[in-house]
């Protein structure tokens, strides 16, 4: 496993980052390219900390709460606009038809 940009692998696909220390440290020193060193020794989230982590944000939470009213009222306006749509577009081909009936009447009358 490869980055296509940088053009080397990431630390966790060649085992440099362990679950059990969660940190570089475990690696052999010189063995590394200088570019993968972690310099802040900051561990690797866990799963928890990222799933569970965001519902404790007010913010997230509040996002998660508004997003069904949203939703609903969204789909509701949008089926009101296409009836609307519907409703215009019979009225612009009545004209249409009308319109064609009476020109075609006037040219063939002579």
């Amino acid at each position: 496993l490869r980055f296509p940009i940088a053009g080397r692998a990431p630390p966790f696909a060649a085992g440099r980052w362990s679950s059990s220390t969660g940190a570089p440290g475990s690696e052999s020193p010189g063995a590394s390219d200088p570019g993968d060193s972690n310099p802040f020794h900051v561990p690797r989230p866990t799963w928890r900390q990222v799933v569970i982590g965001p519902l404790g944000s007010p913010i997230f939470v509040l996002a998660l709460v508004l997003m069904g009213p949203a939703l609903y009222f969204g789909n509701r306006a949008d089926r009101r606009l296409e009836e609307e749509n519907v409703r215009l577009r019979e009225l612009r081909l009545s004209r249409r038809r009308q319109r064609a009936g009476v020109e075609g009447e006037g040219s063939t009358t002579e």
